[in-house]
């Protein structure tokens, strides 16, 4: 992604706020880490600090720096969990409106990964279904579909190194269509 923008920027300033944790739900979950808001110095508080640490070292008094776009790939922790998974569609769309009330402002961009499917599991259809109502239903949504991308042999699930690489490529064509 940031490599596909400074080709095609070579003078352009390009500011990333990279913030990812395995293994973490959306869904508010007491025994575990996860991204809910709601949820007390876990994860969307952890990237909230790394993102406003940032503003704060970008904006040496000029205006205050906005979040133009997030790029999201989660949601197989909550797909497999029966009470997680059909929660997904709330959850997301929640956590949409406060990435934009928090982070950016309501012109900032989601781009979601849709996560796998793998066969005969009900969680990770809802979980699927959820990302891709989110990008038809909420306005500045958009979905990579990562079908075709191959898997890590050990789990089947987690996206290899090049398919990583087709994710970030993917992103960056949404982003650069609008």
């Amino acid at each position: 992604l940031s490599y596909r923008w400074s080709q095609e920027h070579p003078c352009g300033d390009l500011y990333v706020v990279k913030y990812a944790r395995g293994e973490t739900g959306l869904a508010a979950d007491p025994d575990d880490r996860d991204w809910s808001p709601s949820s007390r110095g876990e994860t969307w508080a952890m990237a909230t600090s790394e993102i406003d640490a940032a503003k704060t070292a970008l904006k040496d008094g000029g205006p205050a720096p906005r979040v133009d776009a997030v790029f999201w790939m989660q949601g197989e922790t909550d797909a497999q969990d029966d009470t997680k998974a059909p929660a997904y569609r709330q959850n997301f769309t929640d956590l949409v409106m406060r990435i934009r009330q928090r982070w950016g402002d309501e012109a900032t961009k989601i781009y979601v990964g849709q996560i796998d499917r793998p066969p005969g599991s009900k969680g990770w259809e809802e979980v699927r279904e959820a990302q891709a109502v989110a990008a038809t239903k909420i306005p500045r949504v958009d979905l990579v579909d990562t079908d075709p991308f191959p898997r890590q042999p050990t789990d089947g699930v987690h996206l290899t190194g090049s398919a990583q690489v087709r994710l970030g490529d993917g992103f960056y064509e949404l982003y650069r269509a609008h």
